[in-house]
């Protein structure tokens, strides 16, 4: 009987706790975005970096976020030469692409999760670019480092789909060995600090 009372006590705090709700805000220096584009015969690859965010987690989960993104921080990693370095970066934040003096941000809200297969959970909301907001989800892990918050999360943008034309093949035709793909890969590292 005892047992069974100790048993039933732990569960009935396991759900309580599981049902709290704790708030975070995005710790940007450490938190870290790696793109990465393919195009016929090639890639490129690069960082881009959080400017803000915050986010709550209930019942085990992300409930509800909202995270922006500075496209003028938007770097090259695998370009060695300074000046073609210097070049593809220009190039990345010109009207070609995210057109990044007028559109200096990109946001993703945050409307809900649910949990998936394995250690995944199911985030849904909505992604923001160039002023063109559509729905948008994707699959993340976490864990807890004593009270920070770590997800992670590998993720793809259909770049047509927010009116980045440049090398598409959605937009022009016979482009042949100039053609830059669609999608593009987002690896995500969140890291959140208690409020």
């Amino acid at each position: 009987m005892k047992a069974i009372f100790i048993s039933s006590f732990l569960m009935i705090y396991m759900l309580s706790v599981n049902a709290q709700s704790a708030s975070y805000l995005v710790d940007f220096r450490q938190s870290d975005i790696i793109w990465n584009a393919k195009k016929v015969g090639g890639e490129h690859k690069g960082n881009v970096k959080f400017k803000s965010g915050s986010f709550t987690v209930e019942n085990g989960m992300i409930s509800k976020g909202e995270f922006v993104v500075d496209m003028n921080s938007i770097t090259n990693s695998d370009i060695t030469d300074e000046a073609t370095n210097k070049t593809l970066v220009g190039h990345l934040k010109s009207a070609d692409f995210f057109e990044t003096d007028k559109y200096p941000e990109t946001k993703m809200v945050i409307t809900g999760s649910e949990k998936s297969d394995g250690e995944f959970y199911t985030a849904k909301g909505n992604l923001t670019i160039k002023d063109v907001t559509l729905p948008f989800t994707f699959r993340y892990v976490f864990k807890y480092d004593n009270s920070v918050f770590v997800a992670m999360s590998n993720m793809q943008v259909d770049r047509a789909k927010f009116n980045v034309k440049y090398g598409s093949e959605s937009f022009f035709k016979n482009l042949g060995d100039k053609v830059i793909y669609d999608l593009f890969d987002l690896q995500v590292k969140l890291i959140g600090k208690p409020l």
